[in-house]
């Protein structure tokens, strides 16, 4: 059975809780005679009897107060979710993400998205990618193979790992192959015992013979990683996605093809259904744009050697 004009079951829902035509009338703006006849309507689309009529009160009749709960519960419901989207599309959006993330991929692209959608009030929060999300953030930008429980996941650009250098060092012209990185400077980031070293990752079978016949430095920040390497210390390894700008623009060098790393990739992760921010929905499709823009700029400067 289709559903009835709606219409005619706000008339019913105002005349059953209110006990009265003339009250209904008053609560939806219309003639007591209106709120009648849509209730005849709808009584007849049913085929039910719903009021007992009085000379100055209607009672509900058995049937008319089960479908007075359904219509309580369903407009309730309806009232609550309008209420929700709005508060949520006055909140705007709030993102998390990790610092390497906002300051080599996300700043440089904030001016673009102010332009896309000038109306979007995003506020940014700093975390580390393996952080759980929390129900103060809408999003996150996260890094893994695409698959958080009770989230959905959109993938934006890849995760593998590049060998950088300064535009002036001559690496590329001397390392043609993972063995030829033996005896150069490589710059390596601090990480704790719980996390793979990501140039041993890297390195694959070859990183122990490598790693004990070169020369290094270590730092305590991926961040400062990538800056050491612009300025000549050595080499470094970076995620493909934040560099590729500064490679395109001559202020990076690859010095090998960038590998992938544990099949990992960036997405955006945000919660499914109801619990979706409204606002969600026009942030991905931009982000989805400038994350195709990423890949393709990979695919024209590091094809692949």
């Amino acid at each position: 059975m289709k559903l009835p004009p709606l219409n005619a079951l706000f008339a019913f829902h105002s005349a059953a809780m209110h006990e009265s035509f003339v009250r209904a009338a008053e609560d939806l703006c219309v003639t007591p005679g209106a709120v009648s006849r849509h209730v005849r309507n709808l009584e007849a689309t049913l085929g039910l009897t719903l009021f007992i009529r009085g000379t100055r009160q209607v009672t509900l009749t058995d049937a008319g107060r089960e479908l007075f709960t359904a219509t309580a519960s369903s407009f309730g419901q309806l009232a609550s979710d309008v209420e929700r989207i709005a508060a949520g599309s006055r909140r705007g959006l709030r993102l998390r993400c990790s610092m390497m993330c906002m300051r080599h991929w996300l700043m440089p692209r904030l001016s673009r998205l102010h332009e896309a959608l000038p109306d979007l009030d995003v506020s940014f929060a700093i975390a580390r990618s393996a952080d759980p999300l929390t129900p103060d953030v809408d999003c996150a930008i996260r890094l893994g193979a695409g698959r958080w429980p009770g989230y959905a996941a959109q993938r934006l650009f890849c995760g593998d790992l590049v060998p950088i250098c300064a535009p002036q060092d001559t690496a590329p012209e001397e390392v043609n192959s993972v063995c030829d990185m033996k005896g150069r400077r490589l710059i390596r980031p601090f990480h704790s015992g719980a996390l793979t070293d990501p140039w041993q990752a890297w390195l694959g079978e070859q990183a122990e013979e490598i790693l004990s016949n070169v020369d290094s430095i270590e730092l305590r920040a991926e961040g400062l990683s990538y800056q050491a390497a612009q300025q000549g210390i050595g080499i470094a390894l970076a995620r493909v996605g934040f560099v590729i700008d500064d490679i395109a623009a001559g202020h990076l060098r690859a010095v090998l093809p960038p590998r992938p790393h544990q099949d990992y990739a960036y997405h955006l992760v945000y919660p499914s259904g109801a619990r979706q921010n409204p606002n969600v929905p026009a942030f991905r499709k931009w982000l989805a744009a400038e994350a195709a823009a990423t890949e393709e700029s990979i695919r024209q400067h590091l094809p692949s050697f």
